[in-house]
């Protein structure tokens, strides 16, 4: 869906990794649209910064296929430290799905598959699913086929390879996730092998134009009895195949110059149709149709040109009749750029007059429907993302009755003859409460329609939020039913649990489209609960569960409420009114010393906001704070020279000091930032790569010197470790890379985490999976896989550990949360290092609105607070009775006739006294 930068939020992704040849220009458009529009707030360049190789601007094609063989020859968790994983969800919440087909043999046979997610089957109409792609076989579904011949049912065809989850411009073959070719099931869809004859590199010529690295779509011609007659469009054209995928011949396209977008499509009859997008004037593309797949006739209209992306479907009632939807490069023949016409086959090969057409395009939706939050936002008019979300779909049985996908599902009964379309999915426009935006138990951002061979009117529907189906597709009001039912390929940017002393089994994330959920049980068939819509940023949850924080792309931040089950109960809106951030998808975090004070990275500099379980939730979705509300920590700017705050971090004995990175590869470390002036000390090590995108920084929980830290990109040094607080670090990459300078076929990494056990653990997640291990040893360094059989080689974004109850979390991009257990650091001993800090000192000081005053406790007690001036007159007195374990802040605000000076507070818990002093302006 399209998104301006500064309007109500919607969906985007995360993609984490990279097959490209050339850094793109930032293009003007809109700011986090999925197709083409690309600058330097949107996902699509956050996620180039990520991944490109610094010192060339590029990442090489394949790297997702070499990166996964080389992980294949890393050793595997010990026996004495690997965990046991499970997954925990979400079991109710399905991810971006592009590949949809029923079962011709049992219409409650469903097989589905994710973009990062893998394939999927289930056996029950979508009452239930199992994950049939292994965990280290490559997860990026675009398109599946069943042979539907007599005797061969059980042969099932799906493509990986989603290239439009990642195009960073549209001038080059530049894609993020590539696939690896096509895989096939000669048991109905329960296991798969890869075909040799599509592994990348081969052959050659393919090669050049994309290989099978994107394979759009396919079809079997059911016709030929005597072959096993395959088609694919892939990067460039059509390949076929005679023999069930073992060889392959070109057939359509294929020039000097690569095509982008491609489609195929065969009638009941074996009558072929494919699609090719424009790249220039001298290689226009356009559609085609072929009786035998091996002669193809332009049949394109004399109008038809500038095309992106076509979409296509018969009608089922006459085959004769073909319906097109395209993208048109800026322009078109409605206002948002998209053409719908209707063709009719007369005689002979179909070209000039033996072919008729319709151009229909008057009709596509183009009423605009806006909801003003923040700018305006047009839910109505017909969008595809730069026909990223664009399908077609005809109705079985009804002559006219046509359906047509982008960002919305739209139904004409004149097949857009008239101007009579309806909507029914994806969006809705709630003028009376805006914040309800999405189609009553729908997802937007739609990729496939198909129909239940049992009753026409029954449609399944493939989208960025899973599977969905009705029942009665021809009501006025079509009502849907999520069939995401333990289908777990919801995209994860982050995840995080209750913080603290606390045991709780809490546990949620923020995910690419589909916002933040949270799951409050360890069973892994248990609904999860959202809480907030968009896609889902960083995200905490305080001890105690007072409240919980999410925020959106963009920095859109809030604090909410939620009940013992999770369920939402109230929400606010709390980023600053000047927008502090720059990246998609921004990191910030809840001071793990005093849990009322949240952190966000704001572009150049750290941004604070104190006392935030003193923010009233108030119901005010749309409304920003006042910027007076938030300090900017102005000692904490970064030259513009080092790029954005990508990543930053604080101890839990030390909270006084932050170590932040930037996206051009510069680590800082701020003391005494809640001091009246905070030192910055530029920590960056000379070994590290220059450029590059610092994806975290992670401090031990009890040793402020001791901090990891990861970069992103492919083909650099990934880890480096220091115990000194930042004079000295060392690469400890080891194994992650393939060669000692970082070059070759390592992983990018996104996650590091440090387990303060004895001996301490730390964890690596990568584009290819979670790696542990417990002794850093410079280039030696030994990282094992974890999770073999359970996470697998998927994206791990983000990793959450727990010490006091040793709960750890993983966050995978296709898979879901996975979480597991490690011994617990005592409590006691945790407490230990904090016990001689009862408080950290009252902040902001000097202060003018509200005072601050953390407390650690080890034990239940109670706590009373003394505020006194300098004659010795008490000001102010707080009290509180048998508070649990815990850290918390409690808060004074002075009252208006209070005169500026010098106050001193005494804090009494348990028989222990501490004092300080503040300043009040």
């Amino acid at each position: 869906m399209m998104i301006n930068k500064y309007i109500f939020p919607f969906c985007l992704g995360l993609l984490s990794v990279f097959s490209c040849t050339q850094i793109p220009e930032s293009q003007s458009g809109s700011t986090e649209e999925e197709g083409f529009g690309v600058n330097n707030g949107s996902r699509r360049y956050y996620e180039f910064m990520r991944t490109a190789d610094p010192a060339t601007g590029a990442v090489r094609p394949h790297i997702r296929t070499e990166v996964a063989e080389f992980i294949s020859r890393l050793p595997l968790g010990n026996s004495e430290r690997s965990l046991l994983w499970s997954s925990r969800g979400p079991f109710n919440k399905g991810g971006r799905t592009r590949a949809l087909a029923i079962d011709v043999t049992n219409s409650n046979v469903l097989l589905a598959g994710g973009v990062t997610g893998g394939m999927w089957r289930s056996p029950d109409g979508g009452n239930s699913w199992s994950k049939t792609t292994t965990a280290q076989q490559i997860h990026t579904v675009s398109s599946i086929v069943q042979d539907t011949r007599p005797g061969h049912e059980n042969t099932w065809y799906h493509g990986t390879g989603e290239e439009f989850y990642g195009v960073v411009s549209g001038t080059s073959f530049t894609s993020l996730f590539s696939g690896d070719g096509i895989f096939k099931s000669t048991n109905g869809g329960q296991s798969w092998s890869q075909l040799t004859s599509t592994a990348s590199g081969t052959p050659q010529s393919i090669l050049q134009n994309g290989s099978y690295d994107f394979v759009w779509r396919m079809a079997i011609d059911h016709t030929n009895l005597t072959e096993d007659e395959i088609y694919a469009a892939v990067y460039s054209g059509i390949i076929r195949s005679t023999d069930g995928g073992n060889t392959w011949q070109e057939v359509l396209g294929f020039g000097t110059e690569g095509v982008e977008f491609t489609d195929i499509m065969i009638t009941p009859q074996g009558v072929l149709y494919a699609a090719l997008s424009y790249t220039n004037p001298t290689n226009k593309g356009g559609l085609f149709r072929s009786t035998d797949g091996i002669t193809w006739t332009d049949i394109s209209p004399s109008w038809f040109t500038d095309q992106r992306r076509t979409a296509m479907c018969i009608n089922p009632q006459n085959e004769s009749e073909v319906y097109f939807i395209t993208e048109i490069i800026g322009n078109g023949f409605n206002s948002v750029g998209h053409t719908l016409a209707k063709y009719t086959y007369i005689s002979g090969d179909g070209s000039g007059t033996g072919g008729s057409w319709d151009n229909r395009s008057a009709n596509i939706p183009d009423e605009p429907c806006e909801l003003y939050i923040g700018d305006d936002f047009d839910f109505g008019t017909f969008r595809s993302q730069f026909s990223y979300d664009l399908c077609i779909a005809h109705h079985p049985t009804q002559a006219n009755v046509l359906f047509i996908g982008g960002v919305n599902i739209h139904r004409s009964n004149s097949a857009f003859a008239n101007d009579d379309a309806d909507w029914i999915g994806g969006y809705q426009c709630n003028v009376p409460v805006p914040v309800q935006y999405s189609y009553p138990n729908h997802h937007s951002d739609e990729h496939l329609m198909i129909f239940s061979p049992d009753d026409p009117n029954v449609m399944y529907n493939a989208n960025d939020g899973g599977v969905y189906k009705t029942t009665n597709v021809m009501a006025d009001s079509v009502s849907w039913i999520s069939l995401n039912n333990g289908y777990v390929n919801t995209q994860f940017y982050t995840v995080a649990m209750e913080q603290g002393h606390a045991s709780s089994n809490y546990i949620f994330g923020g995910m690419q489209d589909n916002g933040t959920w949270i799951g409050s049980t360890t069973n892994a068939s248990d609904p999860w609960h959202e809480v907030h819509a968009d896609d889902g940023s960083f995200c905490a949850l305080p001890q105690g569960r007072e409240f919980i924080i999410t925020s959106s792309q963009s920095g859109r931040i809030y604090k909410k409420t939620i009940d013992n089950n999770g369920v939402l109960t109230g929400t606010r809106r709390i980023d600053a009114a000047n927008g502090p951030a720059q990246l998609f998808i921004n990191p910030l975090f809840l001071d793990p010393y005093n849990q009322s004070d949240l952190y966000i990275a704001g572009n150049r500099t750290i941004w604070w906001l104190a006392n935030v379980n003193s923010i009233e939730v108030n119901g005010d979705y749309y409304s920003q704070l006042d910027n007076d509300l938030w300090a900017n920590i102005s000692p904490s700017l970064i030259p513009t020279a080092h790029g954005s705050i990508s990543c930053l971090d604080k101890c839990i004995i030390d909270n006084s000091i932050i170590y932040y990175g930037t996206t051009k590869g510069k680590l800082w470390r701020l003391d005494d930032c809640y001091g009246t002036a905070p030192v910055k000390t530029q920590i960056t090590s000379t070994s590290f790569p220059l450029d590059a995108y610092m994806s975290c920084v992670t401090v031990h929980d009890f040793n402020p010197e001791e901090a990891i830290l990861s970069f992103s990109n492919y083909n650099i040094p990934s880890i480096f470790h220091t115990t000194d607080g930042g004079l000295t670090f060392t690469d400890v990459s080891g194994n992650l890379e393939e060669n000692s300078d970082g070059t070759g076929s390592g992983p990018g990494v996104y996650w590091v985490e440090i387990y303060p056990s004895d001996p301490t653990i730390y964890y690596a997640g990568t584009s290819a999976g979670l790696f542990s291990t417990s002794l850093l040893d410079g280039a030696n360094t030994i990282w094992e896989m974890e999770g073999a059989s359970t996470i697998g080689n998927v994206i791990i974004n983000m990793v959450d550990a727990r010490p006091y109850d040793g709960s750890i979390a993983v966050g995978t991009h296709g898979n879901g949360i996975y979480s597991s257990s490690l011994a617990p650091v005592d409590a006691a001993s945790v407490y230990d290092h904090v016990a001689d800090k009862l408080n950290n000192g009252a902040y902001p000081n000097p202060f003018s609105g509200t005072l601050s005053i953390p407390i650690h406790l080890n034990a239940a007690a109670d706590i009373a607070i003394s505020i006194y001036d300098l004659k010795g007159n008490l000001v102010h007195e707080m009290q509180q009775k048998n508070v649990e374990p815990s850290v918390r802040n409690m808060n004074w605000t002075p009252s208006a006739n209070l005169p500026s000076g010098t106050y001193l507070y005494l804090i009494n818990s348990s028989g222990e006294t501490k004092t300080g002093k503040v300043i009040y302006k």
